[in-house]
Parts: C-alpha cells; structure tokens; sequence
C-alpha cells in the first residue's frame, strides 16, 4: 500500500487547531495505515507541544504522527515535496502565506473555512474546505483526495497555475500597472 504523506506548516499553538487534524488523521488509519502525518512550526506554546505529543503517545499514534519543531525554511521545502495533501485546521487566519506555498508546490489543500482562507482555498476547486472543529468533515475531506489520485493530480495542476498570481513578479506588475494608470 502506498504511503500517504500530510503536512501542515504553522506555529505549534492552539489557533492552528493542529489536535483537529491529529484527530481527522487518526479516523483514517483503519483505511489508510501507511499515513504519514508531519506537523512543522515554530513553537510559540510549549503548553500545547506537550499536550498534542501526550495525545499521540497516548493513542499510540507515534508511527504515522510527528512533530518537527522549528526547521529551517530548506526543510520545510524538501516536506513539501514529499507531501501529498497539505492540511491546516486554523481557528482563524488572515490570508496564510503557507495556502500559497503549499500551492506552488502543487499541493492540494484541506484546511477550514475561516478569515482569509475561503479567498485563497476554492471548496470543490484547490482544495476541501470544512468548518473549524468539525473533525469529521475535514477527515471526510482528506479521505476524497486520498481516495482519488486523478482529483490529486487535477487539483496539484490547478494549485500551481493558480500561486503563479502570488509571485512577486506578477503582483509588482500589476502595482505597477495600476501606478502608470493613474499618473
């Protein structure tokens, strides 16, 4: 069977809601017992730290489930490249640079539908959004991509055409477009 690779990419405190997402992933296991899931982030609540590495030892979830604190930005791109599904289950998030990461390296995204994120992350089109808490429908989310290699694929092409309107190329084009219109 194949392994499946998860990540999410934000700092280890309760707003990124990163217990949700251990406890979508562990509703999978039964179907997919080769799920790799990797938390990466800075820890701003070593509180939290302790209470989600508690969880995973305690519900023997240490071979699928880890945490890996405060990586340099180099390995967090080779992550990305191994992951098949990017996950964040926010409580709250303005825009989250990491959705535009996560697209450009053609990943597809479930994450929640909260603040910015319904801007940058399309329900049914780049990814799978559901709402905050709601551990069901974000492992129901997870589950359709994981179950479908070709939406996978459809969605990886969609997310890597759609970040190319988040580089910094693009948006300084289009400031200075807007510049010469009104000069």
């Amino acid at each position: 069977e194949k392994a499946y690779h998860l990540l999410s990419v934000g700092v280890i405190s309760p707003r990124k809601g990163h217990l949700y997402s251990i406890r979508a992933v562990e509703k999978l296991l039964e179907k997919y017992p080769s799920i790799c899931y990797t938390i990466a982030g800075t820890v701003t609540d070593e509180l939290y730290l302790q209470q989600l590495q508690k969880y995973i030892i305690s519900e023997k979830l240490t071979n699928n489930i880890s945490i890996a604190c405060n990586l340099p930005f180099e390995q967090i791109k080779e992550l990305y490249k191994q992951t098949s599904i990017f996950v964040l289950h926010s409580e709250e998030e303005s825009q989250g640079i990491v959705f535009a990461e996560a697209m450009a390296c053609g990943k597809p995204i479930v994450t929640t539908n909260v603040g910015g994120i319904p801007y940058v992350v399309k329900d049914n089109y780049n990814g799978y959004l559901s709402n905050y808490s709601d551990v069901e429908a974000f492992a129901l989310n997870i589950d359709k991509l994981l179950n479908n290699h070709n939406l996978r694929i459809e969605i990886s092409n969609r997310n890597k055409e759609t970040a190319q309107a988040y580089s910094w190329k693009l948006l300084v084009k289009k400031v200075v477009g807007i510049y010469g219109k009104l000069i």
